[in-house]
């Protein structure tokens, strides 16, 4: 595992580069920056209940090009 600090202004909707899916009802998405407030990516994860019970979820994540494989695996354990 690789430690990494980064901060997400949900606040700021409107540079998030993930497009939303208007079938899920609830949102928490925003933008990713290091502390000195450079911009590294976007969040969208959208959460919806499902008939019958339950709830579907979509964990969407925009980072830069140059970010290594590693880092992106890592972060889909952290949302695993």
């Amino acid at each position: 595992m690789l430690a990494s600090r980064f901060l997400v202004d949900y606040t700021d909707r409107a540079r998030v580069v993930v497009v939303a899916d208007p079938a899920y009802s609830l949102t928490a998405a925003g933008t990713a920056s290091l502390a000195d407030g450079e911009l590294i990516g976007g969040v969208c994860h959208q959460f919806r209940d499902e008939p019958g019970g339950g709830f579907r979820s979509q964990l969407k994540v925009a980072f830069p090009a140059a970010v290594p494989g590693l880092y992106v695996a890592e972060h889909q354990w952290h949302l695993a």
